[in-house]
């Protein structure tokens, strides 16, 4: 098949992806901003949110963008590319988006962009712009393939000092001792000969190399039992998030609700004064200590009583003193019975 065909069927197969496996809108929960230096040159930046309006040129309107990339989400996994290069549009494995002033732009093929997605971006700027984009977060359970590179971001604090590269990697015995590549402006990953010196940082995704299977998600692991958020409908009344320390120390994590206190949001817990377990209204924050290797399963209920609305949306923010940071939207329904 010549490249003309291959990116006729990569165009049609897009479509179909975009038609049919669209996420729905971020109008079901509580909006969070996440932030990115974008520099002159290739950044590879990891997005959380999902926004609002995810048409590519509406989201990157703020920045000076050359062009952004990223692979096939219905494809291979991405594979191991040593230096980015413009010239990528004649693999049919990678998306592409030019801005429309420029000739290339008629090899555009990636209109949207999603949240959970690493995305290549060149900037035609001098100087360092920030690119905010709100949107509905989600959490994913990261997909390692082992035996191969991976590129892969996590949820890291940009306000937090972040650890090491080797001491972020050291609870996964896949991904412990292993190579993995930093992309520079120039656009030529390079291998961090050094990970004890070179810290994580946030919003930005790398190659690392998976020896074997992995679920590793970072220092602090978060999971719920289904979906990518916290859905009570309007019949549930409480659901619970498991929250793993996979440190060789101890953590103290942080539990807010971002609509501020006093809200419906009510958590399980011992109390000493009644020597009972009841539902208390969650603090701000709810802070918890977890051992080394400990987890604590967070039971939330929603007390519709006291939603103001027919709704309640907002975002739960989980955050550790490793450098950690979940967003986890939450919505429910008020039911017949209030």
């Amino acid at each position: 098949m010549n490249k003309t065909l291959l990116r006729v069927a990569r165009c049609v197969a897009v479509c179909v992806a975009l038609i049919c496996g669209m996420p729905r809108r971020a109008d079901a929960a509580h909006l969070v901003e996440q932030t990115f230096d974008v520099q002159p040159g290739w950044n590879a930046l990891f997005l959380r949110v999902q926004p609002e309006s995810n048409a590519i040129a509406a989201v990157f309107q703020d920045v000076p963008i050359s062009s952004v990339w990223t692979w096939l989400p219905e494809g291979d996994p991405a594979e191991f590319v040593q230096n980015l290069s413009e010239t990528l549009h004649n693999d049919p494995k990678w998306l592409v988006y030019f801005p429309t002033n420029r000739v290339e732009s008629m090899f555009n093929d990636l209109y949207r962009v999603h949240a959970n997605r690493p995305y290549f971006v060149k900037s035609a700027g001098t100087t360092g712009v920030t690119w905010r984009v709100t949107g509905r977060p989600a959490v994913t359970e990261p997909a390692w393939q082992p035996n191969r590179y991976n590129l892969m971001g996590f949820p890291l604090d940009p306000a937090a000092t972040l650890p090491s590269v080797q001491n972020f990697l050291a609870p996964s015995p896949a991904l412990q001792g292993q190579n993995v590549y930093r992309l520079n402006v120039s656009g030529a990953w390079q291998l961090i000969a050094n990970p004890a010196a070179e810290n994580m940082r946030a919003g930005e995704c790398l190659w690392f190399f998976a020896a074997a299977e992995s679920d590793y998600a970072g220092l602090l692991d978060i999971s719920m039992e289904a979906g990518d958020g916290l859905d009570y409908g309007g019949a549930l009344t409480e659901k619970e998030i498991t929250i793993e320390n996979r440190a060789a120390s101890a953590a103290t994590v942080s539990v807010h609700d971002l609509s501020g206190p006093g809200g419906p949001l009510t958590y399980w817990t011992f109390d000493t004064n009644t020597s009972q377990v009841v539902w208390a209204a969650l603090p701000d924050p709810l802070q918890l200590t977890l051992g080394a290797g400990e987890s604590h399963a967070l039971r939330l209920a929603v007390r519709r009583e006291l939603f103001s609305g027919d709704t309640y949306e907002t975002t739960v923010e989980i955050s550790s003193d490793q450098g950690m940071l979940y967003w986890i939207p939450l919505a429910a329904a008020r039911s017949e019975s209030y």
